[in-house]
């Protein structure tokens, strides 16, 4: 074929149109035995080898990698598909509860036996399902063998099987193949005596010669306020003969006093907090013996904790603040609460007054002065520091009269300050 400028011009068509079917058929049979002997030939017999026909189409290198790396990528989003499927249906789907049985074991008849009314509920509202719940009553005897099974100390008791390697509670003690709870409160049975423990029975002994003194009856309640259950509760004045005999055996030296039997040595709380007040015994009763005044000491009944109050003013001063207000301040009961003995009021100016003045070195008036009993109350002890002075005889002296918002006089110049 020639262009327009004379010359021949190879033809490079790849029309398939152009091929003859025999010139196909030659081309491919002299590529497969080309394939076959390529190893075998000659070096000689190179120039011989069969040459492609310019117009048999075969496919490239380049296309077999396309064709490969698209079906790659579609089995590549086919995987993703599936997994992002199974993860949206791992979110969606929600979690499946632990499966878990509860036994509760009571005894009806111990009626003060409630503590695990509360862990129960907790139990319930926790996350797990709960197909079964059973109730055993302690004083059936078909209970026995449960309680060895799994060796139960106390009842009531809470014991809980099942799916336990997903279920977790901190309130519960996990053991081989079950969980129990163990912090029981009291009262509670012990299942190795079956006696009651924790049913407390406590002992008042008061002195008909104090009626001042202090009523421990609501000192008592306090203890029922902690929890603590007092199932038997006495009075006794210290001159009836049980009294008496607690008295000496005890050794107690101040009344009124409360003794607590030793069932409450199973009330954590009460362990804790009864060192600060009282002595345990040899036989494991417990004694109150730091004891609010008023009190009346034993044998030599001496009332102690009647505070007696001395008002020294000026009754010449009118602008002075009135002095009774300190009566107010230390009786009240939600402040010191003193319970007052005698009170008496002086005058600076007179003999007594004068005396008292210059025994306690006093240049300030009006004031008070509090006789020793003072002492025995102890928020007022710590208090009295700021605001007095405690003298060596042990009386209290109120000299920081400014506290008090209102006009005093410098004795014995006279001046009126504040």
């Amino acid at each position: 074929m020639e262009d327009n400028s004379g010359n021949k011009k190879e033809d490079v068509s790849l029309g398939i149109d152009d091929v003859t079917p025999e010139e196909l058929r030659k081309d491919e049979t002299a590529d497969k035995v080309q394939i076959e002997s390529e190893n075998k030939e000659p070096a000689h017999a190179a120039k011989h080898r069969h040459k492609h026909h310019p117009h048999h189409k075969k496919f490239s290198l380049n296309e077999m990698h396309i064709a490969y790396i698209g079906g790659a990528m579609a089995l590549i989003l086919l995987i993703n598909s599936f997994l992002i499927f199974n993860i949206n249906s791992a979110i969606t789907e929600p979690e499946k509860l632990p499966e878990i049985q509860i036994t509760i074991i009571t005894d009806s008849s111990c009626d003060i036996c409630t503590g695990i009314s509360d862990a129960a509920e907790q139990i319930k509202r926790s996350k797990a399902e709960i197909t079964k719940e059973t109730a055993l009553d302690y004083s059936f005897g078909n209970v026995q063998e449960f309680i060895q099974k799994y060796s139960i100390k106390k009842i009531p008791a809470i014991i809980v099987t099942g799916n336990l390697d997903r279920y977790n509670n901190a309130e519960l003690a996990k053991k081989d193949g079950f969980m129990i709870y163990e912090k029981t409160k009291a009262p509670y049975i012990d299942t190795e005596t079956g006696k009651i423990m924790g049913a407390v029975k406590l002992t008042l002994i008061n002195d008909k010669d104090c009626p001042q003194c202090v009523d421990l009856g609501s000192f008592a309640e306090q203890f029922r306020e902690l929890g603590i259950a007092i199932t038997d509760e006495k009075t006794y004045d210290v001159t009836d003969s049980e009294a008496y005999n607690l008295v000496q055996k005890y050794s107690i030296e101040k009344l009124p006093t409360l003794i607590f039997s030793s069932d409450a040595s199973v009330y954590d709380e009460f362990i804790r907090g009864f060192p600060q007040i009282g002595t345990e015994e040899d036989d494991g009763s417990y004694v109150v013996r730091v004891i609010p005044p008023p009190y009346i000491t034993f044998p030599d009944n001496n009332i102690i904790g009647m505070v007696d109050v001395t008002y020294l003013t000026d009754i010449s001063c009118t602008e002075c603040y009135n002095v009774t207000i300190h009566r107010q301040i230390l009786s009240n009961p939600q402040g010191f609460s003193l319970t007052l003995g005698n009170e008496k009021t002086l005058d600076v100016a007179s003999k007594d007054g004068k005396e008292l003045a210059a025994k306690y070195n006093i240049t300030r008036v009006p004031t008070i002065i509090l006789s020793d009993d003072a002492n025995e109350y102890t928020l007022l002890a710590q208090t009295w520091q700021r605001v007095g002075t405690i003298e060596k005889d042990g009386t209290y002296v109120f000299r920081d009269l400014s506290v008090m918002q209102g006009r005093y006089k410098l004795w014995p110049s006279g001046e009126i300050v504040g």
